[in-house]
């Protein structure tokens, strides 16, 4: 199975702007290094160095660090060589994490305050792009980060 980040991507910019909050942000990022690290891990080199010039480029001006960690993951055989991501799972289990933590960081984005009812996770939209690779129209993590309790 594979995700369809842009498909995420673009289901939830309806809702938000990667430019909206720190929330939104977050959620746009943690999809990007998602799809980044699975390319990493099948090995597509090419697939990689255009995800993070094209769109990890994008959270440079939050951290320099981020991208530069990110720059130097693909100089190593294996990408969980490095500490940040020594206990990185395999590309499923670590997909459900992500869409854990983005579903908290959805419910805590004052710009979708009353605006999303997140059902269980089988019938959640993002879930189904990102997880299983299959798209439906639905209504509208660490290992993801702490993104849930940060306000604005």
């Amino acid at each position: 199975m594979e995700g369809k980040y842009e498909e995420a991507e673009k289901y939830l910019s309806g809702f938000t702007t990667m430019d909206d909050n720190w929330h939104s942000m977050w959620v746009f990022f943690e999809l990007r290094k998602q799809k980044y690290l699975e390319a990493l891990e099948k090995k597509d080199l090419l697939k990689a160095l255009d995800i993070l010039l094209k769109e990890l480029q994008d959270f440079n001006r939050q951290s320099e660090t981020i991208f530069k960690e990110a720059m130097a993951l693909l100089t190593l055989e294996n990408f969980r060589e490095h500490p940040s991501l020594a206990g990185y799972g395999d590309t499923q289990l670590e997909r459900l994490h992500m869409v854990h933590s983005i579903k908290k960081s959805l419910l805590w984005n004052p710009m979708l305050q009353g605006k999303l009812h997140l059902p269980g996770a089988n019938n959640f939209n993002v879930d189904d792009v990102v997880v299983n690779g299959e798209a439906e129209a639905a209504p509208l993590g660490g290992r993801h980060g702490n993104e849930p309790g940060r306000r604005n």
